[in-house]
């Protein structure tokens, strides 16, 4: 085991492609509460003609809910109280096009995106664009299905998170979401003071060679299975239960070489907690929290 999780560089910037629906609003809570941690800015994005209506979702409104801004604040609060830069973005098109557009003209380091799952309505977040998302991209990826209470409190915009699975493979290495998990929940435990357990599974006969980063927050446990890897991350993931899961991912070409198209897909469809995704392709693997 190493004795430290690593230098990873941090996120300094967040985008949130939202549909303007009430399913978006959980993952809104999420990307918020990363660029305050983070001091970030953060970039909302909405496909004009995807969605049946609405409005951008308001930050001073979160950030009074969560009783962080007097109401009635002004506009420059956010930045001159959270450091914070906030820019909304409408663009016209296709919503997946044009999210994995906006991601090649700009530097991004994270995306949160919400998901739906199988029922429900005919929001794009359910399958046209969340789902694909998990193999088309370079970039960390946050789904937060909509169904989920996720790891943000919100009524407080606090971080709540306590367990995280870390499914890894031979090919690609999980070497950067098992650290990235470990920053995480090093992370969550200066937030609550609880020790954090991260549970790192493989489906095979030997687990791949890893370090596990050291910290007195928290807690290394792994497991060996066999069966379906996808039906037994699923598994394990409501088993635990896990707060979040965290993978590895080579990028364009699926989140694990096992999982190819409507594969890699499935479990962002019915993971029961938020999905972190982590490029292996990315010469700089961003920090989600610190």
């Amino acid at each position: 085991m190493s004795s430290t999780p690593g230098n990873l560089p941090i996120v300094r910037s967040v985008l949130h492609p939202t549909d303007l629906s009430p399913d978006s609003e959980i993952a809104f809570q999420h990307a918020l509460a990363i660029a305050l941690l983070r001091q970030t800015s953060l970039t909302l994005l909405h496909v004009e003609g995807s969605s049946s209506g609405g409005r951008f979702p308001s930050v001073r409104e979160m950030l009074e809910r969560w009783g962080l801004l007097e109401e009635g604040a002004d506009r420059s609060a956010v930045y001159e109280n959270f450091n914070v830069r906030i820019k909304k973005v409408a663009v016209k098109g296709r919503p997946l096009p044009a999210i994995l557009d906006y991601l090649d003209k700009g530097y991004v380091d994270l995306v949160v995106v919400g998901t739906r799952g199988s029922s429900g309505g005919a929001s794009w977040l359910k399958a046209s664009v969340s789902e694909p998302l998990a193999h088309r991209t370079d970039t960390s990826t946050l789904f937060v299905p909509a169904d989920s209470p996720g790891i943000v409190d919100p009524a407080n915009g606090q971080l709540s998170l306590h367990r995280i699975l870390v499914p890894v493979a031979e090919v690609p290495k999980g070497q950067n979401a098992v650290t990235l998990a470990a920053r995480t929940a090093i992370a969550a435990h200066g937030v609550h003071g609880d020790e954090v357990e991260l549970h790192v599974t493989h489906v095979g006969e030997q687990m791949p060679g890893l370090q596990l980063p050291e910290h007195e927050g928290i807690r290394w446990s792994q497991s060996l299975q066999a069966g379906d890897v996808i039906e037994r991350i699923i598994d394990t993931a409501r088993d635990l239960p896990a707060d979040l899961v965290v993978m590895a991912s080579d990028g364009r070409n699926g989140i694990l070489d096992a999982f190819r198209g409507s594969h890699s897909e499935q479990i962002v469809r019915r993971v029961p907690c938020p999905l972190l995704v982590v490029p292996i392709t990315a010469h700089e693997m961003p920090l989600l929290l610190t």
